[in-house]
């Protein structure tokens, strides 16, 4: 039997146990799918922590998409670049691990599809791995950018320093934070939502709960919205490829 599964904190929220469970089943593929939340213990030796498990394939979320870099063997030029990994290919006969990210390839399907001539400026709500991953694909595409979190940096403005004029004139915003992730529902980004552009398109990464209060607010503002389901299944499939299963 071959094991996969996925780290994050938390992680009972993910999809990801149903669908490969069902994705093995339909397939009469023989492995099986865990969900982990390593400790901080065993994430200081995650590449010992991998084998141990005896693991095969491996998926990554918030908040260790940039904690797991320092283990690996190698990893694909998008992961080097955006300096996150989101899928995890392990060989058990030579204990060698190559990371990929896929995330920025998933978010630009997602929202091309929406709207296939593409966007001109975006407000990026956060700054760990997964916005990383947001940022590098609106980049590729010629997307005006700010990104905004808690705390500036040299890239990053705070949302205390955000200008009303971005939010006003962007057409596309994305939540790439984990707030409003369950157990977290009643949360959201502090922005203005009354300034948004009603002919932007919002995008939450987070797919549960289906619409988040940062998706009800951008509705309430008039913009069309869409939640990370289609992202994170089309990571799953890119993540079959890659695994050869």
């Amino acid at each position: 039997m071959r094991n996969f599964g996925i780290i994050g904190k938390p992680v009972a929220h993910s999809l990801s146990g149903y669908w490969f469970s069902s994705f093995f089943a339909e397939n009469s593929i023989d492995a099986q799918f865990q969900m982990f939340e390593p400790s901080a213990i065993e994430m200081q030796n995650f590449g010992e922590w991998i084998h141990s498990k005896q693991l095969n394939g491996l998926l990554v979320t918030i908040p260790f998409k940039k904690e797991v870099l320092p283990f690996l063997t190698e990893t694909d030029i998008h992961a080097h670049e955006i300096g996150a990994v989101n899928v995890i290919d392990i060989s058990t006969s030579n204990r060698l691990t190559k990371g990929y990210n896929i995330d920025w390839l998933a978010f630009e399907s997602e929202i091309l599809k929406h709207r296939p001539n593409g966007y001109k400026k975006a407000v990026l709500l956060g700054n760990g791995g997964a916005a990383a991953a947001v940022a590098y694909a609106l980049q590729r595409n010629g997307v005006s950018l700010v990104k905004v979190s808690r705390n500036a940096t040299e890239n990053c403005v705070s949302y205390e320093e955000l200008p009303a004029e971005e939010l006003q004139n962007a057409d596309l915003i994305i939540n790439a934070t984990s707030l409003g992730m369950k157990p977290m529902e009643n949360d959201c980004p502090p922005i203005d939502y009354q300034l948004l552009n009603p002919n932007a398109f919002a995008y939450d990464l987070i797919y549960n709960p289906a619409e988040t209060l940062f998706l009800k607010k951008c509705s309430a503002a008039g913009c069309q919205t869409e939640n990370g389901k289609g992202m994170v299944e089309f990571v799953y499939r890119r993540a079959v490829d890659l695994w050869n299963i």
